[in-house]
């Protein structure tokens, strides 16, 4: 797809805050953890994964966060680099370690996974305000943070920070819900509801499973969630729910969308949120200008985390705008 053309009047289309780690995925299908052998190294973590999605459509993007200043840091970078994601603003933190994910794959069901993220040691959660540049954020069209970024102090005192900065510009904010029970629990459920109150009622776009929405406003089902979000958030622009083999469902200018997703042979469902993330904002900023109407995006998000569970990583999985395409071609003449 050329970008030429499109309003380059910011530096970056996309700047993102968070999570970038380590997945070691099984290549023993069918065998849990406790029985697999052999494991593929990837990069990985929301944003990174998301990140990376992004550059694949040829978005000018960014990532703000630390890694380890050892190997597996450097692994990080040189990857997300090689990518075409700018790394400027990844700091090393020398006592620090990157976040692991250990995953085992069962081929047509959820993954077995297991968060290696020592309390008050992550790199990604040790950012402060000191390393948000605030000129990046404002010479950004969209800062993406994610729920995973408000789980620990100082991160969260930081992704506040940055979103304070967005809404001071013009810079629109996108809030990848991303909960993670097993990271909150050292938050109570009431500060974690205020944690997230204190970027939803900033937040221009909100994406998010249903599990996520309700962990987010502790609102018992998917109905009282978004009324919640209408209420502390009177000029949200766009709520996202989504639902991973069922239809996605999008509260969008005062229309509700539901796009069904795409029945594929699948994998894994890890990487499905950040691909579907990543062709939503390449959509958002590049298709909705030239026409496109916000179904036809939704279900071009659906399409790329469709391709994405059919394959073993995530980053690495991320598809291009012409593959994108050529399977929603496929696809449909097949069906």
């Amino acid at each position: 797809m050329n970008l030429l053309g499109v309003n380059h009047m910011k530096r970056y289309d996309v700047v993102l805050i968070g999570r970038a780690g380590i997945d070691l995925y099984s290549d023993d299908l069918g065998a849990p953890l406790d029985q697999a052998r052999h494991f593929m190294k990837y990069v990985g973590g929301t944003t990174a994964n998301t990140a990376v999605g992004c550059a694949r459509y040829g978005m000018r993007v960014a990532l703000i966060t630390k890694v380890s200043k050892d190997p597996l840091g450097k692994f990080i970078k040189d990857y997300l680099s090689r990518n075409g994601v700018d790394t400027s603003y990844i700091k090393e933190d020398p006592e620090a370690f990157v976040g692991i994910v250990f995953a085992a794959i069962f081929p047509g069901k959820d993954p077995e996974f297991i968060f290696y993220r020592p309390p008050g040691l992550t790199a990604d959660l040790r950012i402060t305000k000191d390393d948000i540049p605030a000129d990046v954020i404002r010479d950004s069209k969209v800062l993406e943070v994610t729920g995973t970024g408000l789980t620990e102090i100082p991160s969260y005192e930081a992704n506040l920070y940055a979103v304070n900065i967005a809404k001071a510009s013009s810079t629109e904010v996108l809030f990848n819900l991303d909960w993670r029970e097993s990271l909150w629990r050292f938050v109570k459920s009431d500060e974690r509801i205020q944690r997230y109150l204190s970027i939803i009622k900033y937040a221009d776009i909100i994406v998010g499973g249903v599990p996520e929405w309700l962990a987010a406003t502790g609102t018992s089902n998917i109905d009282e969630a978004i009324d919640y979000v209408r209420r502390v958030n009177k000029s949200v622009k766009g709520m996202i729910i989504t639902r991973g083999s069922e239809d996605i469902t999008a509260y969008w200018s005062g229309q509700v969308i539901n796009v069904p997703t795409f029945h594929v042979n699948v994998l894994k469902t890890l990487g499905a949120g950040d691909a579907f993330l990543a062709a939503f904002l390449y959509g958002y900023l590049y298709l909705m200008p030239s026409g496109w109407s916000m179904k036809d995006i939704l279900r071009f998000a659906n399409a790329a985390a469709a391709i994405v569970v059919t394959r073993h990583s995530c980053s690495e999985a991320m598809p291009t705008f012409d593959e994108v395409m050529m399977f929603i071609k496929n696809y449909d003449k097949n069906v």
